[in-house]
């Protein structure tokens, strides 16, 4: 397994986790983070989503798809940004823990890809 790979099976095992706890006990979630617990089924298909989403990231980390760890840096950075954009507009600020897990795990995965590059540049894989 790659480095880029293993920086993927991680956040896979870390969505799935969080994505398992929105889904199937999502105030516990809200409540330990200081926020209002809701009975809306938001939260709920939210953690389904994101449990799928480890799922397609797990998928990845076993094929060595390098360009799907690419995609997810620049996926991971956009969700961060927006994550403050949405802090800096009025949502809790707790929202600030998940951006900060996003942030330090795609960079991680940015640096384990730019090790794992050719000597000629960095690389999605493509044309390979």
């Amino acid at each position: 397994m790659s480095k880029a790979a293993f920086t993927i099976r991680i956040w896979a095992i870390y969505a799935l986790l969080v994505g398992a706890a929105l889904a199937v006990v999502p105030n516990f979630v809200l409540s330990t983070l200081g926020m209002t617990e809701t009975e809306e089924p938001w939260i709920r298909l939210l953690g389904l989503v994101v449990i799928v989403l480890a799922l397609y990231y797990n998928d990845g980390v076993r094929n060595e798809a390098r360009h799907l760890f690419v995609a997810s840096v620049l996926g991971r950075l956009f969700f961060a940004a927006a994550l403050i954009i949405l802090i800096i507009t009025g949502e809790p600020w707790q929202l600030i823990l998940f951006a900060s897990v996003e942030v330090a795990g795609a960079i991680w995965t940015l640096m384990a890809l730019r090790d794992e590059a050719p000597a000629s540049g960095y690389s999605t894989g493509k044309g390979r």
